[in-house]
């Protein structure tokens, strides 16, 4: 980002910056398109989706950049980016059709998408164990580092991750929780489906669970379910776990096989 110059003076986008305000304006905007990762496409809809008033008027834009990276097809050395009425609708190489807005050295792609998070471990500068370490082993220090940690330890470790997460450029993320699911608002740069864990071998602990899970997707469209794994959660609890997110048409996640051990148990 430190090699892009904006040349507004003889820029295409000169007509935004008529004054000294104005183009102190511009610059701020494109800074901003570019720290954020300029296009969100998310999914097969590609909706541009960001706040700024610079791409909120429905009237047809150009982005040009050294690189576009659509990830359905191989990259684009100089190619730009067609948004209209806020939806990306067209891709390309070469010189653009018309003028357009010269990010410069700079690659416009896709924003990112993390499908499996555990936002509540946020905090956690190192990863929990070392290497080698058996499967029983790091399920202990993992359940120790859960059990020590208060509920505003917790929203506060959330927090922290959801800020790197859009720090980071990734727009759609896949949260494992603990129910309630709780994230604070405003996400406008981040969509978060969350998955209620459920949990448990003996009835009593897993009925809970399934209860807890049960009552968070009859109030949040945005959440699916998520029995943990074959070696914590009994096999009348996974199944459970399923139909509750089949009668609520919601995707379901689960960890398996993930160690050796795993693998030997499965």
């Amino acid at each position: 980002l430190r090699k892009v110059r904006f040349g507004l003076d003889d820029h295409p986008a000169k007509g935004l910056a008529g004054n000294s305000s104005q183009q102190n304006l511009t610059k701020q905007v494109l800074g901003d398109l570019l720290r954020r990762g300029v296009v969100e496409w998310l999914a097969e809809t590609f909706v541009f989706r960001r706040n700024s008033h610079f791409m909120s008027d429905q009237r047809t834009r150009l982005l040009a950049a050294r690189w576009i990276i659509p990830v359905t097809e191989s990259p684009i050395h100089g190619g730009w980016v067609r948004i209209k009425n806020s939806i990306v609708v067209e891709v390309g190489s070469g010189r653009p059709p018309r003028p357009a807005i010269d990010l410069g050295d700079v690659a416009i792609l896709p924003g990112l998408v993390n499908a499996h998070t555990h936002l509540e471990f946020s905090h956690i500068s190192q990863p929990v164990g070392h290497k080698g370490i058996s499967l029983t082993e790091w399920i202990g220090l993992v359940v120790d580092a859960r059990g020590n940690a208060s509920d505003a330890d917790r929203e506060s470790s959330v927090q922290l991750g959801m800020d790197e997460l859009i720090r980071t450029g990734t727009v759609l993320a896949g949260e494992i929780c603990t129910p309630p699911c709780r994230y604070a608002p405003p996400l406008h740069d981040l969509d978060i489906v969350a998955f209620a864990e459920v949990l448990g071998l003996s009835q009593a602990r897993y009925e809970e669970r399934l209860e807890a899970a049960s009552q968070q997707l009859a109030t949040d469209e945005w959440v699916g379910c998520s029995p943990h794994a074959p070696y914590s959660t009994a096999r009348a609890a996974i199944e459970a776990a399923v139909k509750l997110a089949g009668r609520y048409d919601r995707p379901v996640a689960m960890h398996v096989a993930e160690s050796p051990d795993e693998r030997e148990l499965l």
